[in-house]
């Protein structure tokens, strides 16, 4: 049966019900979906030696024949071994396998097997549950092997025996990249690159194959940036007028100096917003570094001239610190809207009476979490928003705020910093402006990596820094422990430093699956 880009994966040798189940639950139901299934990375069983010319240490294709084979139980009644002798005109090598006592059976002496492992030293020269082709078809053994995810039952032999039967069907996929472009940057053809990033004939074909692949994902990236700007170009937007007089009275009314990087951070923002199309700019600034107060100018701006203004934060924490933080800065009252939280300025509001009011236009600017596109809430024209942390939200998510007609200017901003070329390939389809200073009186932020034979000196001074009444945090990758990602968690941290390092020590656990109010407990404390 041939097989084609359109056909089942169920049409594919070794792929029966459950395997195509399996298939399935990772989104893969066509040849073609398959194809697009890469390896996450590979062995190197490209060296190929005879039984007799192997040496303990290295990682090999050992290729001869059965000459001996026999199973006995361990000293752990449960466990069985399978003992082989593997030779050829070079010499023999001994071979064990645990628990494969169907080997026994299967492998008949004579029997010609490609032996993939590493080779040790133990009381002689032997290779301990290698990977085994029979016949050294060189899908498993005897070149670079490609080490896929599983999922379910699957196995990976099962999987490359499959892949191997759909790279065949590579050769009908359409090379999207023109001619001129492929051959200016040396690149391979699209069926090439795909058969050598599953089974590579070496590691230079394996690195041409990987180096089309990501041009491709930067190309498409490009392309996509371009489309969104031209799109942009013919958006209808809404223009707040330009007044100098207005950002000279907001800014000679803040409590601090503004830095040279903010001023003219705000002043790019507000001629874009001055513009007839819409603003769509990433503010980039170290933690400190003053992107509220910019974005507090930006809103400032919009409301000056009655228009709507939205601030979106990732957690409710954030929103709540950033609603604080904008009602400083504000004239009129700042709604905070979020599953738990709702207020009105300084006030604590019911939710359906604050709704009520952004609904009727009442409140013009509101600050909530994502989940505030999601509420009850008919947040009409905006004029402006502002999305905080914008590395939590998507192209495809930014992109559906300005399909709004006409569309409102967006503020996003990060605190990842990331070199401006980078952040124009990463955000393409943003305007950047960049706060490379911190305000005056801010100090400066000491980074150090500290040994694990160090951390007790470490912990001895953190003990002497809350002795003397200051507080530190301990952040933590994970909420609760993970064997997979063996990485230290909130609980497991809290635990031992209560037991050990800091134990006496005030200390309490914030994250993020606490109820509301217990976090907003723990955060005034």
């Amino acid at each position: 049966m041939a097989i084609h880009l359109t056909s089942s994966v169920s049409e594919l040798p070794g792929i029966g019900g459950k395997a195509f189940a399996d298939l399935k639950s990772l989104g893969i139901r066509s040849v073609r979906e398959l194809l697009w299934y890469v390896p996450f990375r590979y062995d190197d069983f490209s060296r190929v030696k005879g039984p007799g010319e192997v040496v303990s240490g290295e990682t090999v294709t050992v290729v001869g024949e059965i000459r001996g084979i026999s199973s006995r139980p361990a000293r752990n009644r449960k466990l069985k071994i399978v003992e082989a002798v593997v030779g050829d005109e070079t010499g023999e090598m001994k071979v064990v396998w645990f628990n494969q006592t169907y080997l026994e059976r299967s492998l008949a002496i004579g029997t010609k097997v490609a032996l993939a492992g590493r080779v040790d030293f133990r009381g002689g020269l032997q290779m301990t549950n290698p990977v085994i082709e029979i016949g050294g078809k060189g899908i498993h053994t005897g070149r670079i092997v490609p080490v896929y995810g599983l999922t379910g039952s699957m196995t990976m032999k099962r999987l490359r025996g499959a892949m191997k039967a759909a790279l065949g069907a590579a050769e009908e996929l359409v090379d999207w990249v023109p001619d001129s472009i492929r051959e200016s940057g040396a690149f391979v053809s699209l069926s090439e690159a795909l058969a050598g990033v599953h089974f590579p004939e070496s590691r230079d074909v394996l690195e041409g194959a990987v180096e089309r692949l990501k041009f491709d994902e930067l190309f498409l990236h490009a392309l996509m940036f371009a489309h969104v700007r031209s799109q942009r170009a013919f958006k209808q937007g809404i223009p707040v007028s330009l007044d100098e007089g207005f950002l000279k009275t907001f800014v000679a009314g803040l409590p601090f100096a503004l830095t040279g990087a903010q001023k003219k951070a705000i002043w790019e923002i507000v001629q874009d917003m001055a513009e007839g199309r819409p603003m769509n700019r990433l503010l980039e600034g170290d933690v400190g570094s003053g992107k509220t107060v910019v974005a507090a100018a930006a809103a400032a701006n919009a409301l000056r001239e009655g228009k709507r203004v939205v601030y979106l934060a990732p957690t409710e924490i954030l929103a709540s610190q950033q609603h604080s933080a904008l009602s400083l800065f504000l004239d009129e009252p700042v709604a905070l809207l979020t599953r738990s939280q709702q207020r009105l300025g300084d006030e604590e509001v019911g939710k359906s009476v604050l709704i009520e009011k952004i609904n009727g236009r009442e409140v013009q600017c509101v600050v909530g979490t994502h989940a505030l596109l999601q509420d009850k809430v008919e947040l009409g024209e905006i004029g402006l928003i502002v999305i905080d942390e914008q590395h939590r939200f998507g192209v495809e998510q930014r992109h559906a705020l300005l399909d709004a007609d006409p569309a409102p200017h967006l503020l996003s901003m990060t605190a990842t910093p990331i070199p401006r070329s980078l952040a124009l390939s990463v955000y393409g389809d943003l305007d950047l402006s960049v706060l490379n200073e911190m305000p005056q009186g801010r100090k400066p932020v000491a980074t150090a990596v500290v040994a694990q034979e160090q951390q007790d000196g470490m912990w001895g001074h953190v003990r002497e820094q809350i002795t003397q009444g200051h507080q530190v945090f301990v952040v933590c990758p994970l909420i609760d422990p993970s064997d997979k990602l063996g990485a230290k968690s909130v609980a497991e941290v809290g635990r031992e430093l209560k037991k050990g390092a800091l134990s006496g020590v005030k200390l309490e656990m914030l994250h993020g699956r606490l109820k509301s109010d217990e976090k907003e407990r723990l955060i005034a404390d």
